[in-house]
């Protein structure tokens, strides 16, 4: 856990100097939600797509946040949010098969096994051989 508040500090020294730095704060992001706070990370997502709205990983990465928030809490406003950011990420780089999966997840965490497959089978005709895809599909 300890290697996470460093790489925060380091983001917050790079966001000093460039409080615009749209890279530093999706990393910070990331380095918070990995180390446990995933609503924390919501801010910085936020942030670097308000400065990038063409930037497919931000909504990616806040998408994942979302599913797992929603899966954690029950919330289904969580993975609703997940399901927008995810479609972002899509519209943004159709190719990019983990937005594909990780929508699939986030129906599954719904339990709407219909829209699940259905993304799971998307991904797959992406990319045929993305292991994550066949898992998720099975």
């Amino acid at each position: 856990m300890g290697k996470y508040d460093e790489a925060i500090k380091f983001y917050d020294k790079a966001l000093v100097v460039d409080p615009k730095f749209v890279k530093a704060l999706a990393n910070k992001g990331v380095a918070i939600a990995d180390n446990g706070d995933l609503s924390g990370s919501l801010t910085y997502f936020d942030q670097a797509i308000a400065l990038d709205a063409n930037d497919f990983l931000n909504y990616y990465n806040k998408g994942t946040v979302l599913s797992d928030l929603g899966f954690e809490t029950q919330n289904t406003g969580f993975s609703t949010q997940a399901i927008e950011a995810f479609d972002k990420a899509i519209t943004i780089k159709p190719e990019y098969v983990d937005a594909y999966v990780y929508k699939a997840i986030t129906f599954n965490d719904l339990k709407d096994y219909t829209g699940s497959l259905e993304w799971a089978d998307k991904a797959v005709a992406k990319k045929n051989d993305h292991e994550n895809a066949w898992y998720y599909k099975a």
